[in-house]
């Protein structure tokens, strides 16, 4: 499940469908534009839970089997509408580190990369022999055939009584829009534009994120406003002159840099609201 939450917040970042961040008492709310729906999810903070003695966790299980299998369809449908392979290429070494998402890569289908994860793949499968079919199942596979083509047949006339009665509905539409006046065209250019500058809304900035600050849902709003989380594990030092922002959490900060900015966790989920 960890593995899918962390998935789904990687897609969002690199696509940047997140808009709204929410710290609260349950947890932070997240909501992200994906395909024109939105969607709103709730991660709880991380303290330890007391597991009620009265639950059947063996029922839960099966359930989350299920949504699991689910998820990970959902998942690959969309990391291939935004050109990215799924599942991303998991970084062992940074992800043994407890890195979060710096510890999986989006990988461009296409790429280099991707192919030679697909020409491994492809290699590891061994070829099966082929079985000789029997009379029964040419037989079967011929009625399988005819019938196919049959409902074919079927399903092209039914379209074509359909594709009529839309394109009498999209001529009364079209009327419409023309006559709609340049009000509604200069409301979604200036949405289009508010948009475009919410997602590039830490583009250029550099943070450095202290020991004490809640790194993960820090790492997945930078990252998914165009920001760049700046780390040991991705051989930086704090001493590092290219940092803009030192997120911290503490009263006093000794040898502060006169060229960053020092700011909290709470001036991040500001700036996106």
């Amino acid at each position: 499940a960890l593995r899918f939450c962390r998935e789904w917040q990687l897609y969002v970042a690199q696509s940047r469908s997140l808009r709204k961040v929410f710290v609260s008492v349950k947890g932070i709310y997240y909501q992200a534009e994906v395909q024109g729906v939105t969607v709103t999810w709730l991660v709880p903070h991380k303290f330890s839970q007391n597991l009620p003695s009265d639950v059947d966790f063996r029922v839960m299980l099966t359930f989350l089997e299920f949504y699991e299998t689910l998820l990970g369809f959902v998942l690959f449908k969309l990391y291939h509408s935004v050109g990215l392979r799924y599942p991303p290429k998991l970084l062992t070494n940074k992800d043994e580190d407890g890195a979060h998402l710096n510890a999986i890569q989006a990988v461009p289908t296409g790429s280099a990369m991707d192919t030679e994860e697909t020409n491994e793949s492809k290699e590891k499968l061994k070829p099966k022999k082929k079985k000789k079919k029997s009379n029964q199942e040419i037989e079967s596979e011929g009625k399988l055939e005819s019938l196919k083509d049959a409902l074919k047949n079927i399903g092209k006339a039914v379209e074509e009584k359909e594709e009529s009665a839309d394109d009498q509905d999209k001529d009364g539409e079209e009327e419409k829009q023309v006559f709609a006046g340049d009000e509604g065209q200069a409301a979604i250019q200036k949405n289009h534009e508010r948009i475009e500058a919410l997602t590039n809304l830490f583009k250029g900035m550099r943070f450095w994120l202290s020991r004490e600050v809640p790194y993960e849902p820090l790492e997945f709003c930078i990252t998914a406003f165009g920001g760049k989380i700046l780390s040991a594990d991705s051989g930086c030092d704090i001493s590092d002159a290219s940092i803009t922002h030192h997120v911290t959490d503490r009263e006093t900060v000794k040898d502060r840099v006169k060229s960053r900015e020092y700011i909290q966790p709470q001036w991040v989920f500001d700036c996106v609201n």
